[in-house]
């Protein structure tokens, strides 16, 4: 008798469990099911978003991001500069930033345009252009050459896009541009989600990001979502956490709801992020939507520099490796080449490459500087671990 009740509980265990999981997948699917939906409803469009940051940042040693930046690049900073540099980094800094973040949607392409903070100095204008499978950063003074960067990523490149520009994640397209969150980084179709908690009005979800790409030097990162039943699941809050650290690093939080598309769309939203030499606070405003249906027009400067990375079969190429991976480079004649062309084009010899004429290192000047903001954000991060 005892062993009959025995596994009679082993079996009401075990169909708990199994209904359990039955139930959290159906959640799953029918919140996926609706994010595609609303992805659907609305291809084609332009927004206006005003922005506002706010960044308060520790003093640091910037010699390494200098030397780090003259590496990468094979340039120099002069000393002048490199002492400037120093004496600004050296100091506790408050910086506030505003603008405004144009983007075009068309079907499957979409363009933004904004411009990255930095704390100290000027803010960095810049172009992001995105096809299903690859992006495109382009400096954002059009007036003068620039220099244009192609890369490789997996579909879709907005939701696993990897720039020059650490200002925008694939996470802020959902609240953006109402891309699916569950598509990011190809997290639904490796079935990385789960339900983590169900209630009566949200749906949370979590998943471990391993991707070298994407971690910032961690083993994993934890990404969770808070989806808003009544508003047809679109995401209400959205979480990144380094590890097994107990506080996010990036938070972003829906504080006003509004309907275009006939869609509950976010147009006030909170973006935090939150280091231990640093904190950011971003305030985001939706001023203007139109539903219209144009093609995108490419803002690139004729005869303006192009490096494109698709000659590489790697997608998702880490900005660490890029200087170390196959590319080729040519002048923009008005259209970007296809795939099947880059790869027939010859690389560049590499001695050659190295020696730059004046004019083309300045060109280059607007990437050092993103890529400085970039590291700075990165030493941030990893100081933050160590602490």
């Amino acid at each position: 008798m005892l062993g009959n009740r025995y596994l009679l509980v082993l079996l009401s265990i075990h169909c708990f469990i199994v209904f359990t999981g039955w139930a959290d997948n159906r959640f799953y699917v029918s919140a996926h099911r609706n994010l595609q939906k609303r992805e659907e409803v609305c291809r084609h469009f332009k927004a206006v978003w005003n922005y506002r940051v706010s960044i308060t940042a520790e003093p640091i040693d910037a010699n390494q991001l200098i030397d780090a930046v003259e590496k990468a690049k094979g340039g120099y900073v002069d000393e002048e500069t490199r002492r400037k540099t120093l004496e600004e980094y050296a100091k506790a800094r408050t910086c506030e930033h505003k603008a405004k973040m144009l983007i075009h949607r068309n079907a499957d392409n979409l363009i933004l345009k904004a411009s990255q903070p930095a704390c100290p100095g000027d803010a960095v204008s810049f172009y992001l252009y995105f096809t299903p499978s690859y992006a495109v950063y382009f400096p954002g003074d059009t007036e003068s050459q620039g220099v244009i960067s192609i890369s490789p990523h997996h579909e879709p490149a907005v939701l696993n896009h990897l720039t020059l520009t650490y200002f925008i994640d694939p996470m802020d397209f959902a609240f953006l541009a109402n891309y699916n969150i569950l598509n990011a980084l190809n997290l639904h179709k490796k079935g990385a989600w789960r339900v983590v908690e169900d209630t009566k009005h949200h749906l949370v979800l979590e998943a471990t990001v391993t991707d070298p790409a994407f971690t910032l030097g961690y083993k994993f990162r934890r990404w969770k979502v808070v989806l808003a039943k009544a508003k047809g699941f679109a995401p209400e809050m959205a979480q990144q956490y380094a590890e097994s650290q107990a506080e996010p690093d990036y938070e972003v939080k829906v504080t006003k709801w509004g309907q275009y598309c006939g869609l509950w769309v976010p147009v006030e939203f909170t973006r935090k992020l939150k280091l231990s030499l640093s904190e950011e606070s971003y305030y985001f405003n939706l001023e203007n939507f139109d539903a219209v249906n144009l093609p995108i027009a490419l803002p690139f400067v004729e005869k303006a520099y192009v490096i494109d990375y698709r000659k590489s079969n790697r997608k998702n190429i880490p900005r660490t490796e890029l200087s170390s991976i196959d590319y080729v480079t040519y002048e923009w004649k008005g259209k970007i080449p296809t795939e099947d062309e880059v790869k027939q084009m010859k690389s560049p010899d590499q001695e050659v490459t190295r020696s730059f004429s004046i004019v083309r290192y300045l060109m280059w000047l607007p990437p050092l500087v993103l890529i400085l903001i970039g590291s700075v954000w990165i030493l941030r991060t990893m100081r933050w671990r160590q602490g």
